[in-house]
């Protein structure tokens, strides 16, 4: 029986122990789950210090003491600073020692002026280069005409076949325009009455006939009474060209007299180029297109009564 308790109390013992053991175990690693914590704190916050920018090295890092009297003691990188004032190291600097200066807030800048800019002074203008002078343009003149050689043209005016109030108002009409183109000397219109034509009143020419352009159109009379013509008579008093065809003649014939049949009931000639009545009645034309008889014997045409808008050329024969 007593060894039998001796082993109980023993067993027991070893009990008490193992739990003993067991709670210094438990006690151990919850300081150290605790340190481990405080360590895991820390460097969270240096990590977090260290992304602000604003870790503080140890030695760096104020020490502050508040003793009796009011009196401060910092120390900041192992040496004493009394007060808070870097220039003390003792309490008596800090009785006798005035307050410190207050400090004004620095003057504001300057406005910023930026400098003047220099005045820009544009470049001066080149004078426009000038123009080389027009020569004058000179109107093409005829060709010299031969010595007592004749001209012949196409009125540049348009008449009805009763405005002229008569044969010899149809020759002052011919002088009138050769007058204002320059040309001198006598016309004549190449028209017939029922009793007289050009060939009773023209001045025969030896000479050639020719045109104001210096176109020749007959070489003498008898030459512009043969039937033909060298050149139409299709140029005015002042040389241009003019279009139509349609001349008045009285159907005067290609030697120069008076057609020897009249008109349709009338005479051909407006009753010798004074009747502006009867818008019927027909007179002769010749077609100025043409270098043959055609030229001055071609149709017959209601004129008599037709008005200058609506009228027709003559020829004109200087005599």
């Amino acid at each position: 029986m007593a060894g039998t308790l001796e082993e109980e109390q023993c067993t027991a013992r070893v009990h008490a122990l193992q739990v003993l053991m067991d709670e210094k175990d438990a006690l151990i690693n919850a300081q150290k789950e605790e340190l481990d914590a405080l360590r895991s704190g820390l460097r969270h916050r240096q990590l977090d210090e260290v992304q602000q920018g604003s870790e503080v090295p140890a030695t760096c890092r104020p020490q502050v003491e508040v003793h009796a009297g009011g009196v401060i003691r910092i120390y900041q990188g192992g040496a004493l600073n009394v007060g808070g004032r870097p220039d003390m190291t003792n309490e008596a600097d800090v009785a006798s020692a005035p307050p410190p200066p207050e400090t004004s807030p620095p003057p504001p800048p300057p406005p910023c002026t930026p400098p003047p800019s220099p005045p820009v002074t544009p470049p001066p203008l080149l004078p426009l280069p000038t123009p080389p002078p027009v020569p004058p343009v000179t109107p093409p003149t005829s060709p010299p005409l031969p010595a007592g050689s004749k001209i012949v043209f196409l009125s540049s005016r348009d008449f009805g076949g009763g405005q002229f109030g008569g044969l010899a108002g149809a020759h002052a009409q011919c002088s009138l325009m050769a007058g204002n183109a320059g040309l001198s000397g006598s016309f004549k219109a190449w028209l017939s009455t029922t009793n007289t034509g050009p060939a009773n009143f023209m001045t025969r020419a030896s000479a050639a006939y020719y045109r104001p352009d210096g176109v020749l159109v007959a070489n003498n009379w008898a030459d512009l009474t043969d039937g033909s013509l060298a050149n139409p008579i299709v140029v005015t008093e002042t040389g241009q060209l003019r279009s139509g065809s349609i001349t008045m003649t009285g159907k005067t014939t290609a030697n120069g007299y008076p057609p020897a049949s009249q008109c349709v009931s009338w005479d051909c000639t407006c009753n010798g180029w004074a009747r502006t009545s009867h818008n019927d009645e027909q007179t002769g034309v010749g077609n100025c297109l043409s270098v043959s008889s055609t030229w001055t014997e071609w149709s017959f045409v209601n004129l008599c009564a037709r008005p200058s808008s609506d009228g027709y050329p003559i020829y004109c024969f200087e005599q």
